[in-house]
C-alpha cells in the first residue's frame, strides 16, 4: 500500500495532538529544532503508515534517461564472447558483482602489456622503425601473440610445479625462435613466417569498437556533469541529491569497460585458442624430432655456454610420452578481463625473464646483435618459479582497484550520508553494503592463490565418475568457486540492481528509510528539510563529488594513456602502427622532461631551505653581541692598544667564518627525488622488474649502442635514478627509459 510523505507532513503540522505523541526529542544533526516538523520514526510509522511513495513517472522516466540508458549504452561495448550467453552471464556477474577483484585483473593485464610494447619500443633506436619484414617487425608480432597467450588458461600438465620451467622453455621458443625448422607443415612456412601470419590473422579479427567505447564513456560522462549541475542549482532537494549519488556508485563500471579496449579479447577467442595451440604443437613435435632438433641446437654451437643449452633443449623435448600426448591442446579456456579466478598468464613471468636474462643489461636497441639477443630470449634462463607465481607487486594493483570502487561508492555514501536526515540509512547502508561485499571477495581471493594451486590427477579416467569421486577430485579453488564466490558474486549483482531500482521507483520513501536509523543516529525525519539546503548539505556535496570525479577522471586519463602507448602493437596497417609508435616516443620524452624539470626544482628548493637554515644557526645571539660590545668598551677604557689589537684579530676571524660559511652547492639527493614505482617484493631469490612504460629524457643519438657487460641496470627506470655528475658536466643514466624496480 502507498504512502503520501507530503499529505503525511501537512497532517502532523497541523495536528497539535500528534506532535505532543511523535515530535522527535532526541538530538538532532545539521537540521533546526522544529516540533512541528520533525517527527520519530515510530511516529512515521504511525502516522503516514508502512508502504512507501513512489515517484512520478516524470521523475522515474528523468532516472532512467540520465543514468540507466547510459550504463545500458557502457554495458552493451563490454568484451563480450560470441554465442557463449552462459559465460556471457558468468562475466557480468563477474564484473558487476566483484568489481575490485576485476579491476584488479585487468590493470595488472595492462600494467603487463605496457612492459611488453615498452620493450618492442626500445629493440631499436629512437628514431628507427624498421619495416614490416625487419627483426624488429617480428619482434613485434611475438610480443602480441604473446599478449593474446597471456587471456588463456594453459593445459594442467603445463602447470604442473616439475614442468614449468619446461612449459615457458617451450613457449620462448615459439616466440621467439626463428632458426627451427617446422615439421608435418604443408606450406612449408618457417617458425617466423607461421608467426607472422597468426599474427595478422589474430590482428585482424581482433575485437574493434574503441571508438564506440569512448562514446559510450563520453555519454556516461555527460550525464553525470548534468546531474552535478542539476543537484547543485537545487541544493538541498533530496531527489537529486539521490540521483547524483547513483551516479557516483556506478562511476567505477564505466572505468572496467575502458580498461578493456587495452585488455582486448578477439571475436573467435575458441578459434585463436586453438591455433595457438597449434603452432606451439607444432613446435613441440619438431623439437621432438631428433634430426631436426641437433639442426636446432647446432645453431647455438658458438655460444659460451652451449653445452647447457643442448642439455637444455633436449630436456624440453623429451617430455614424459604420458604427458607428452596431454599437451597437444596447450592452451585451454579463454580468461581475459578477469573472467577466470586465479588466472595469471605466462606473459609476466616470460617478460620479467627476457628483461632480467637480457634486455635489462642492454637497453635502448637492444636487438642491435640479432643472433645474440634470440640465443638469450629463447635459451635464457628461467626464473625458480615457472610460469605460475604470484608477484607480490600485484597488490598496487588491488589497492588501486580498492581506490577506485571505495572513491565511486564513497562519494555516493557522502552524499546520502551526509542529506538529511543524517545518519546511516537504507541508501547509505546499501552503498556501504555493495563495497563491503566486493572488499570481502578479493580479500578471501587472493589468499587461495597459493593453497593447492593446480592440482592435476595424472589418471586418466574414461568412465562417468561418480558424484563422490567428482568431487573429491575438485580443488579447494574449484569448491570455493562454485560454492561460495559466484554465490556471493550473484548475490552482490543482485543487491546492486535493487539499490538501482529503489532509487528510480521510490522503494526508498518509506518511513524506514527516511529516519536514517540504521546505526543509532537518525531515528527522525524532518519534512521540511527533504527540500532544504541545510548547513551541512553544501560542504558535503562537494566532498562527496570531488572525490568521485577525482577518483574516475584520474583512472580514465591513466588507461587512455596506456591504451595510445601500446596501440601500435595490435594496429593492423603496420605503417599506421609506426605513426603511433613515433607519436608515443615522442609523448614520453616530453613527459620525461617536464618530470625531470619537476624534480630539479624540487631539488634546488630543498637545497635552499637547507642553506637558509644553516645560516640561521651560525647567525649569534643578540644577548651575546651586547656583552661583547659593552666587554669592548671596558677594553677601550682600559688598554687602547691591545684594544687595537684585538680588533684586528677580531676582524681577521670574522673574515675567516664569513668564509667558512659561504654556501658552496652540493649536489645531492632530494628527499622528493628518492623514490621508487613499487615497493621491493620479500622472499623472492631472484630479481623481477616492473612494467612501468616510463623513458628518459636523454637522447639515444648521442650514445652509442650499449655493451651486456656494461650495465647491470634493470629495463624500467625511474626518473630518480638518473644523475648528474657536476665533475664531468655530462648526464650520465638510462639511453632512453632503461630501469626498473628491483625485487
Amino acid at each position: 500500500m502507498g504512502i503520501n510523505i507530503d499529505q503525511c507532513a501537512q497532517d502532523f503540522a497541523s495536528n497539535k495532538t500528534l506532535q505532543d505523541l511523535w515530535s522527535w526529542t532526541g538530538p538532532i544533526i545539521g537540521v533546526v529544532r522544529n516540533n512541528t516538523t520533525q517527527i520519530s520514526r515510530e511516529g512515521c510509522l504511525h502516522v503516514c503508515g508502512t508502504g512507501y511513495d513512489a515517484y512520478p513517472w516524470k521523475d522515474i522516466s528523468g532516472v532512467i534517461t540520465t543514468w540507466i540508458l547510459p550504463v545500458i549504452g557502457t554495458l552493451l561495448q563490454a568484451p563480450f564472447e560470441s554465442n557463449a550467453t552462459w559465460r556471457t552471464l558468468l562475466a557480468i556477474t563477474r564484473w558487476v558483482g566483484s568489481p575490485i577483484a576485476s579491476l584488479s585483473y585487468v590493470l595488472w593485464n595492462i600494467k603487463v602489456s605496457a612492459k611488453a610494447a615498452l620493450m618492442v619500443d626500445m629493440a631499436v633506436r629512437y628514431d628507427e622503425t624498421p619495416g614490416r619484414e625487419t627483426h624488429f617487425g617480428s619482434m613485434r608480432d611475438s610480443m602480441y601473440l604473446l599478449l593474446v597467450m597471456n587471456q588463456y588458461t594453459l593445459t594442467p600438465t603445463a602447470r604442473l610445479r616439475e614442468l614449468q620451467k619446461e612449459a615457458e622453455g617451450l613457449l620462448r621458443i615459439t616466440l621467439f625462435s626463428k632458426d627451427l625448422k617446422l615439421i608435418e607443415t604443408r606450406s612449408g612456412k618457417t617458425l617466423r613466417e607461421k608467426r607472422g601470419k597468426l599474427a595478422r590473422e589474430v590482428r585482424e579479427i581482433r575485437r574493434r569498437g574503441a571508438v564506440p567505447v569512448f562514446i559510450s564513456i563520453m555519454w556516461f560522462l555527460f550525464a553525470f556533469s548534468l546531474s552535478i549541475q542539476d543537484s547543485f542549482v537545487h541544493l538541498g532537494a533530496n531527489s537529486t541529491a539521490h540521483d547524483l549519488a547513483l551516479g557516483c556508485l556506478l562511476a567505477w563500471f564505466p572505468i572496467l569497460i575502458l580498461g578493456s579496449i587495452v585488455d582486448r579479447n578477439p571475436i573467435a577467442a575458441d578459434v585463436i585458442r586453438k591455433k595457438l595451440s597449434k603452432l606451439v604443437d607444432q613446435v613441440h613435435c619438431s623439437l621432438r624430432d631428433s634430426e631436426n632438433r641437433e639442426k636446432f641446437i647446432s645453431t647455438f654451437k658458438d655460444e659460451i655456454d652451449y653445452p647447457e643449452l643442448r642439455l637444455w633443449i633436449e630436456k624440453i623435448a623429451n617430455v614424459d610420452e604420458h604427458l607428452y600426448s596431454q599437451m597437444h591442446d596447450f592452451f585451454v579456456e579463454f580468461a581475459g578481463q578477469a573472467r577466470i579466478r586465479w588466472h595469471y598468464g605466462a606473459a609476466h613471468a616470460i617478460l620479467s625473464d627476457i628483461e632480467n636474462c637480457y634486455v635489462a643489461d642492454k637497453g635502448r636497441n637492444w636487438l642491435a646483435n640479432e643472433q645474440e639477443a634470440r640465443a638469450s630470449l629463447v635459451l635464457g634462463r628461467i626464473n625458480d618459479d615457472g610460469l605460475m607465481w604470484f608477484d607480490l607487486r600485484e597488490f598496487w594493483q588491488i589497492w588501486t582497484a580498492i581506490i577506485i570502487v571505495g572513491g565511486s561508492c564513497g562519494g555516493a555514501f557522502i552524499l546520502s550520508y551526509f542529506t538529511p536526515t543524517v545518519g546511516l540509512g537504507c541508501r547509505s547502508g546499501g552503498y556501504t553494503i555493495f563495497f563491503s561485499v566486493s572488499l570481502g571477495l578479493v580479500t578471501y581471493l587472493f589468499p587461495l592463490w597459493r593453497r593447492n594451486t593446480y592440482t592435476f590427477n595424472n589418471g586418466i579416467r574414461n568412465d562417468v565418475e561418480n558424484l563422490k569421486d567428482y568431487w573429491g577430485d575438485m580443488t579447494p579453488q574449484r569448491k570455493w568457486e562454485l560454492f561460495f564466490f559466484r554465490p556471493v558474486e550473484t548475490f552482490n549483482t543482485i543487491w546492486l540492481i535493487y539499490i538501482v531500482l529503489a532509487q528510480i521507483l521510490g522503494w526508498y520513501q518509506t518511513c524506514e528509510c527516511i529516519t536514517s536509523h540504521w546505526a543509532g543516529g537518525g531515528g527522525y525525519v524532518d519534512f521540511t528539510a527533504q527540500d532544504t539546503a541545510g548547513p551541512w548539505v553544501s560542504p558535503f556535496w562537494t566532498t562527496g563529488t570531488i572525490l568521485t570525479s577525482t577518483v574516475m577522471g584520474g583512472s580514465m586519463l591513466y588507461i587512455t594513456v596506456e591504451w595510445c602507448q601500446q596501440s601500435f602493437l595490435s594496429t593492423e596497417v603496420y605503417a599506421e602502427a609506426m605513426r603511433g609508435l613515433r607519436r608515443t616516443r615522442r609523448w614520453r620524452r616530453g613527459k620525461t622532461l617536464v618530470w625531470e624539470m619537476g624534480e630539479r626544482g624540487a631539488q634546488t628548493t630543498a637545497e635552499l631551505a637547507q642553506y637558509t637554515n644553516t645560516h640561521d644557526h651560525d647567525r649569534p645571539n643578540s644577548n651575546t653581541h651586547d656583552n661583547f660590545d659593552n666587554n669592548n668598551n671596558n677594553n677601550n677604557n682600559n688598554n687602547n692598544n691591545n684594544n687595537n689589537n684585538n680588533n684586528n684579530n677580531n676582524n681577521n676571524n670574522n673574515n675567516n667564518n664569513n668564509n667558512n660559511n659561504t654556501w658552496l652547492p652540493i649536489h645531492q639527493p632530494s628527499p622528493f627525488v628518492e623514490r621508487t614505482l613499487s615497493p621491493p617484493t620479500p622472499g623472492m631469490s631472484h630479481r623481477r622488474n616492473e612494467s612501468d612504460a616510463s623513458s628518459s629524457p636523454m637522447d639515444p643519438l648521442t650514445l652509442p649502442p650499449r655493451q651486456s657487460e656494461d650495465s647491470s641496470s634493470p629495463l624500467i627506470r625511474v626518473p630518480s635514478q638518473v644523475l648528474v655528475v657536476q665533475g664531468e658536466g655530462a648526464v650520465r643514466g638510462s639511453s632512453e627509459g632503461r630501469g626498473g624496480s628491483e625485487v
